[in-house]
């Protein structure tokens, strides 16, 4: 088809049907089938190696690429985390990482996020969960900044953060029928209980 619009000097049209937008989605698919691929031969204990292999060709594509979303990012770091390649994974989506997001409060909070499961690199993540409270004071990024306190035994900047996401919280679960606070409220219960055995 853009060989046609060519013939038809018309390379605005072909550049609709076979540029860059073409390029970029099987680049975004290619990215979507080389993680699956990875995480797949992970959950069955086989092919490790290929699977390394392909999230290196996943991270320096993904790393050559400006728009690329965090939440990419993180799938990969937890692959490298999967293959227990920890220097792998802060390499691609460590402190580098949270210092070219720093105006990006949702990119550094999944980030505090991640490490925070991991249990490790918890100093940058709580750097990432303050900068993100600061760009947007909301119940997400309070919640994730009371976590990563929280592991790190920061016991009373942890209960305020996790309290100010149940205070936060509440006029979202007022205003929708449902919505689940559960998970707050016993972040602050769990901390309480820290505090009480210290």
């Amino acid at each position: 088809m853009a060989q046609l619009y060519v013939l038809k000097n018309d390379p605005a049209k072909a550049d609709e049907e076979y540029g860059k937008d073409f390029a970029n989605s099987y680049v975004t698919n290619a990215v979507f089938a080389l993680t699956g691929y990875a995480n797949f031969w992970i959950d069955q204990g086989k092919n490790l190696e290929s699977a390394e292999e392909m999230t290196d060709l996943v991270a320096a594509t993904v790393r050559s690429k400006k728009d690329t979303p965090s939440y990419i990012y993180s799938q990969v770091a937890g692959i490298y985390a999967k293959l227990k390649k920890t220097d792998k994974a802060l390499g691609f989506y460590g402190p580098e990482f949270a210092k070219r997001s720093s105006d990006d409060a949702p990119g550094l909070s999944s980030y505090a996020g991640f490490w925070n499961r991991q249990g490790t690199n918890l100093d940058s993540a709580v750097a990432a969960a303050k900068r993100s409270v600061e760009l947007k004071s909301d119940y997400y990024n309070n919640f994730v900044l009371g976590q990563v306190l929280f592991k790190t035994k920061d016991y009373a900047g942890a209960l305020s953060a996790a309290e100010k996401a149940v205070e936060l919280v509440k006029p979202m679960a007022a205003k929708y029928e449902g919505f689940p606070t559960q998970q707050y409220e016993a972040l602050v219960k769990q901390i309480k209980e820290a505090m009480a055995k210290k």
